[in-house]
C-alpha cells in the first residue's frame, strides 16, 4: 500500500508541476502560450472537447483557418476576451455558445462563414467592442441583436456581407470609432447616416462599393482621421469632411479627373494630411497640392497625366509615384522636393533626363519602361544621393564615359533589356556599385576595348554581375578572358 508520505510526495510533485508548467491548455489539439490558445490551421472539422478542469486565465482563443462548421454550447473556455473564427465555414452558432464569456468577451471575428443570419448568440454579449464579419453573405440582420451589441461596439467591420443599401440599424451604434463596409453593393449614403458618430468616428472605409460621389453625409465627420473610398465610381470630391483632421486619404480606383476641384477639397488639411492615394483615376494634370505641408506619400500612378509642367507638390514629400502615366519628361517640380527619397516614374514616355530634374535627396529613382536612348555627363545631378537606379526596358544605346561620374553613392544599377552593344566604360567610376544587371541586351558584345573594366569587376560575385555577351556571361569574360587582352586593348575575344 502507498504510505501517507508517498501520497504527500505525489501531491507535492503535482503541485510543483502545475506551478512550473502554468495553466493546462484547454484543448489537447492546440497550443497555449501566455494568455493565448492557438488552434490555428490545425485541420479541425469541429471544436475539440474541453479538457476537464482546464478553465484558466487564457483570454484569447484563435480557431483561424480550419474547417469548423458549428459552434455548440459548452465547447469554449470561460472568461475569454478575444475569439477568432476567421476562415472557417461556420453554418450554426448555438444561441448560448458564448454564455461562459458573456460579460468578458470584447472582440469577435468571423470570416468566410456560411450562416446567413447574424448569430443570435451575440445577444448574450455585454461587453463586445470589436466585431468583424467578412466574406459572409448575411440575409437576415436581426435588429434585436444589433440594437443590443450596438450599444458597446466601437470597431465594426462588415466587409463583403451582401449589403446593397445603407443599413438603417447603424443608428444603434453610437460609439463607433472605426467602421469598415468594404466590397458591398452600396451606391448611396443617406443624409444623416453619421449623425450619431459625428464626433467619434475616426476611421471610415467603404472600398469596393458603387458610390459615384462623396456623400454630404461624410462631410460632417469632424473627428475623421482615415478615409478610404477606393474602387468606387467617384468623380465628385467636394464633400470631404472639411472640419476634420484627416491624416490618410485613399481614393484609388475611381474616376476623378478634376484637378482644380480636388485641390479645393483638400484646402483644410494643410497641417494634418500625410498620405494620399490617387492611383487609377483620370487625372490629366498634376493637382495643386503645395499647401499640404505634412504630406509624405503621394501616389498618382495609373492616371492620364501628360502635362509635366502642371500643378504643384508638397515640399515635404518622402516618396512620389508617377508611374503608368503619359509624361514626356520628368516634371520639373520634382527638383524642388528637398525631402523626396523615392521617385517612381516607370511606364511613361520620357525620352531625356537631366541633372536638374532630380532632387539631391533622392536615393531611389525608377525610370523603367520609358523611351530614354542616351546617357550623358549632364543626365544626373552633380550633387546627389542616388543609391538605386532603375533604367531597364529603355532603348539606351549610348552611355558617355563620364555619364556616371557624379553617382558616388550608387550601389545598384539596372539596365535590363536596353539596346547596348558594348559594356559601358562609364561603369568604372561607380566605386560603390554592388549589383549590375545587364541581362537581355541582345546586341551586347564583350571586347578588349572594355578590358580596363576588368579590375573594376573583381569586387562582384557572379550573382551580382548579370548579363551575357553572346553565349558568354559578362562575368566570365572579365574574370577569365579579358586578362588575356593586349595591354593597349582592341579586338574581340
Amino acid at each position: 500500500m502507498t504510505s501517507c508520505q508517498d501520497i504527500m510526495l505525489l501531491l507535492l510533485c503535482a503541485f510543483l508541476w502545475m506551478y512550473v508548467a502554468g495553466d493546462i491548455c484547454p484543448y489537447k489539439e492546440c497550443d497555449c502560450s501566455g494568455n493565448t490558445i492557438s488552434c490555428e490551421d490545425k485541420g479541425l472539422n469541429e471544436i475539440p472537447h474541453l479538457i476537464s478542469g482546464s478553465d484558466s486565465s487564457f483570454t484569447t482563443l484563435l480557431f483561424s483557418t480550419n474547417s469548423i462548421k458549428a459552434v455548440p454550447d459548452g465547447c469554449l473556455p470561460s472568461n475569454l476576451q478575444s475569439l477568432s473564427f476567421v476562415n472557417n465555414p461556420i453554418v450554426t452558432v448555438n444561441n448560448v455558445a458564448f454564455s461562459r464569456s458573456s460579460t468578458t468577451l470584447k472582440s469577435l471575428f468571423f470570416s468566410n462563414a456560411r450562416f446567413t443570419r447574424i448569430p443570435y448568440a451575440l445577444h448574450q454579449l455585454q461587453s463586445l467592442t470589436t466585431l468583424l464579419l467578412s466574406n459572409t453573405k448575411i440575409e437576415d440582420w436581426d435588429e434585436n441583436v444589433l440594437k443590443h451589441i450596438g450599444q458597446t461596439i466601437t470597431t465594426l467591420t462588415i466587409d463583403n456581407t451582401n449589403l446593397i443599401t445603407w443599413p438603417s440599424w447603424l443608428q444603434y451604434f453610437p460609439l463607433l470609432t472605426e467602421l469598415s463596409m468594404d466590397n458591398n453593393g452600396i451606391s448611396d449614403i443617406p443624409d444623416g447616416a453619421f449623425n450619431l458618430v459625428t464626433n467619434t468616428l475616426m476611421s471610415l472605409s467603404l472600398d469596393g462599393n458603387k458610390l459615384k460621389a462623396i456623400s454630404p453625409a461624410v462631410s460632417i465627420l469632424t473627428s475623421l482621421q482615415t478615409l478610404s473610398l477606393t474602387e468606387n465610381n467617384i468623380s465628385d470630391t467636394l464633400n470631404l469632411p472639411s472640419g476634420s483632421q484627416l491624416m490618410s486619404l485613399s481614393l484609388s480606383g475611381n474616376k476623378i479627373y478634376n484637378d482644380e476641384q480636388f485641390s479645393y477639397a483638400l484646402q483644410s488639411y494643410s497641417e494634418s494630411l500625410r498620405d494620399i492615394s490617387l492611383d487609377n483615376n483620370k487625372f490629366t494634370k498634376v493637382p495643386d497640392l503645395f499647401f499640404l505641408e505634412e504630406v509624405e506619400h503621394l501616389d498618382l500612378s495609373h492616371n492620364l497625366i501628360s502635362q509635366p509642367s502642371s500643378g504643384s507638390l508638397p515640399s515635404g514629400l518622402y516618396d512620389i509615384d508617377f508611374g503608368y502615366n503619359l509624361l514626356p519628361f520628368i516634371p520639373k517640380v520634382l527638383s524642388t522636393l528637398n525631402s523626396a527619397v523615392e521617385l517612381s516614374l516607370p511606364w511613361n514616355n520620357i525620352r531625356d533626363i537631366h541633372g536638374s530634374d532630380f532632387p539631391s535627396s533622392a536615393t531611389t529613382v525608377d525610370l523603367t519602361h520609358n523611351l530614354i536612348t542616351t546617357l550623358t555627363s549632364s543626365s544626373f545631378p552633380t550633387v546627389n544621393s542616388i543609391q538605386f537606379l532603375k533604367l531597364s526596358s529603355n532603348p539606351i544605346s549610348a552611355i558617355s564615359t563620364d555619364a556616371f561620374n557624379s553617382l558616388h553613392d550608387l550601389t545598384e544599377l539596372y539596365l535590363v533589356s536596353a539596346k547596348l552593344a558594348r559594356v559601358p566604360l562609364a561603369l568604372v567610376s561607380l566605386k560603390n556599385l554592388k549589383i549590375l544587371n545587364l541581362t537581355d541586351n541582345k546586341s551586347l558584345v564583350c571586347t578588349c576595348l572594355e578590358e580596363r573594366l576588368g579590375p573594376w569587376t573583381r569586387g562582384f560575385s557572379e550573382d551580382n554581375l548579370m548579363g551575357s555577351c553572346g553565349v558568354l556571361s559578362v562575368y566570365t569574360f572579365f574574370t577569365t578572358l579579358s586578362p588575356a587582352c593586349p595591354k593597349s586593348g582592341g579586338g574581340v575575344i
